[in-house]
């Protein structure tokens, strides 16, 4: 909630959620109606890295997120996307 404060619904469709291949659908509460999301992991090496395609009716793309250490303890967030938007979105 504190970061995704929309999100009302994390649904696993199939396979093991969190690995490669699983498809989790998210629903979120946008501008009075829900939006729902689909994502598939394309890859995932815990702890550095964790690859998605999402889908949604507005959407869909890829999104690469990579972890590092960083100095003080910390970790380092990188996060490249790839999206295409429709209809009004776009």
């Amino acid at each position: 909630p504190a970061w995704q404060a929309t999100l009302r619904r994390i649904e696993p469709v199939s396979g093991v959620p969190g690995a490669e291949g699983a498809v989790t659908r998210f629903t979120y509460r946008e501008g009075g109606r829900d939006v729902v999301m689909t994502e598939t992991v394309l890859a995932c090496t815990a702890p550095s890295r964790f690859c998605q395609r999402l889908e949604a009716s507005m959407m869909t793309g890829t999104m690469d997120n990579r972890f590092t250490p960083a100095a003080g303890g910390g970790t380092t967030w990188t996060m490249d996307g790839d999206l295409q938007f429709r209809g009004l979105y776009r």
